[in-house]
């Protein structure tokens, strides 16, 4: 480790890839914008990432990123600010002072592989560096069309070159990065934990499920992992013929050319087309016999990964926000889970099972408190049901597996839904709009710093350990012990909701 600060400068480190200077920022040094790839403009739009070439030096790594390329619209919850084609870069939070090989944190955004980015103010990453006394890295990494989590393999030209899971491509270049370069900062490239949360949570598991990239990091964090069951070749190439449509685009020659507003406008319209069918999501990673051979759960149950501990689990009320205003009065239950039902499903004994399932009946005297039936049953069906597949994997190919469900009632009653375990993992209740969400008590920090805690210890290769129920129990397929993290005392409960999780199985496989 190399690293000083100059008189009136911030940190400065003399890195492998050149000298970087940051910021300080309460006991912590923080380095934004660090190129980890060649920008993927012009011909290289659609190109898998190449390694950064040497950067000018020093490099000023004080300003925030540009974010990936969307289409944002007013009052959602995605705080992004300017985008850019080129925003291949990652930031590094550590804490203050010559602390070398400390454990390195790797975290992956989620938003549906078309939304979202690393630098937004959620992803603050001061506090859980202090906390969990770590290196945190979070990365910024294409999306959409341009990530490749659509086929446009129609187009038959080679400028086009191999372009699925770009995304993922950028993720393995940027742990490739960290496993160069991370010592500079302070950080152990023998100990690096790589985490994420719904589409990143998913990346996690198809690192793990990448028997090369799966070389780059030591313990996995999944958290609310998008559907894990992903796109075969010919689910993706009908995706890209609908994205080309509705973008207008014969050629790739055109596509190359295209405004980036052009491109992810289509995006959001053919996002929105898709929202309700089978993935809630139109952009997925796809088996394109490379990157990505086999679906994430049955690589991993085949030892696909070198065995590393994960920790992995939900929150209660997953998608309670998505499906707010369906059926939400006692008297309308079971009619809006039948009308939910049926726009999924045409087979009457389909519905008829979810509904006995996930309904009136089927969730009573359920503890904890499932959400309400809708709800009850996206959440499973989207979300729970994948993270259930991939504890089960992890356990069966002898990964020490650590599951969890988090729970939180904030102010707004939304419930324990997507994302809401974030500002807690890096200590940012009090940011703008999460604020609002989750509140920012006393509670909330104390539980802020319950987790971070936790981490700190998952990642020094300990066993997590709280107060109330002493060490984390290992999840097996045998009797599926789940630590429930809420506000109040956790609490350990076997089989959560396992009359679900069995039937949703049952009915779900029949229906093939």
């Amino acid at each position: 480790m190399s690293s000083s600060t100059l008189p009136g400068h911030g940190p400065m480190v003399e890195a492998a890839c050149g000298t970087i200077m940051g910021t300080s920022v309460a006991g912590c040094e923080r380095f934004l914008g660090i190129p980890y790839a060649e920008p993927p403009i012009g011909e290289l739009r659609f190109a898998p990432p190449q390694p950064a070439s040497s950067m000018r030096s020093p490099y000023a790594a004080t300003r925030i990123p540009p974010a990936p390329p969307q289409h944002m619209v007013p009052g959602e919850i995605f705080d992004v600010g300017i985008m850019s084609e080129d925003c291949l870069r990652l930031n590094i939070w550590r804490p203050s002072g010559d602390r070398p090989r400390l454990p390195v944190i790797v975290w992956i955004h989620g938003g549906g592989f078309n939304k979202g980015a690393a630098h937004e103010r959620l992803y603050d990453a001061r506090e859980l560096a202090l906390r969990a006394d770590a290196v945190v890295v979070t990365v910024e990494y294409r999306m959409g069309v341009l990530g490749g989590f659509v086929d446009l393999s129609d187009l038959d030209d080679p400028r086009l070159g191999a372009h699925t899971n770009n995304g993922l491509k950028d993720q393995a270049l940027a742990l490739r990065w960290v496993a160069e370069n991370i010592r500079d900062f302070g950080g152990d490239s023998q100990n690096v934990t790589l985490a994420g949360e719904s589409a990143g949570g998913l990346s996690v598991l198809m690192h793990l499920a990448n028997s090369q990239t799966a070389k780059l990091f030591h313990q996995a964090i999944v958290i609310s992992p998008a559907p894990v069951q992903i796109l075969d070749a010919a689910e993706a190439r009908t995706v890209g013929r609908s994205f080309l449509e509705l973008a207008g685009l014969a050629t790739a020659r055109e596509l190359l050319d295209a405004p980036i507003e052009r491109l992810t406008a289509a995006q959001a319209q053919l996002r929105d087309e898709m929202r309700h069918g089978r993935l809630l999501v139109a952009f997925h990673p796809i088996i394109d016999g490379d990157t990505v051979r086999d679906q994430p759960v049955a690589a991993i149950a085949a030892g696909s990964a070198g065995g590393q501990p994960v920790m992995i689990g939900t929150t209660r009320n997953e998608l309670a926000a998505v499906v707010k205003g369906e059926g939400e009065q006692p008297s309308e239950y079971d009619d809006a889970l039948r009308r939910v039902c049926m726009a999924l499903y045409e087979d009457e004994s389909v519905v008829q099972g979810l509904i006995e399932t996930y309904g009136t009946d089927g969730r009573a005297g359920l503890y904890p408190r499932p959400p309400l039936p809708v709800g009850f049953l996206q959440s499973d069906r989207l979300i729970r049901r994948g993270a259930n597949r991939a504890m089960d994997a992890l356990a069966a190919a002898g990964h020490k597996t650590f599951a969890f469900m988090f729970s939180w009632d904030g102010p707004i009653g939304i419930g324990s839904t997507h994302m809401i375990a974030l500002p807690f993992l890096f200590g940012t209740t009090a940011v703008e709009r999460w604020c609002d969400i989750v509140g920012d008590g006393p509670q909330a920090r104390m539980l802020s710093g319950t987790i971070q805690e936790s981490v700190g210890q998952f990642i020094r290769g300990a066993v997590p350990t709280l107060e109330e129920i002493g060490p984390w129990p290992q999840f097996s397929e045998d009797d599926r012990q789940t630590v429930h993290v809420r506000g109040a005392q956790p609490e350990l409960i076997r089989d959560l909701w396992g009359h679900q999780r069995v039937r949703l199985e049952q009915i779900l496989n029949e229906r093939r």
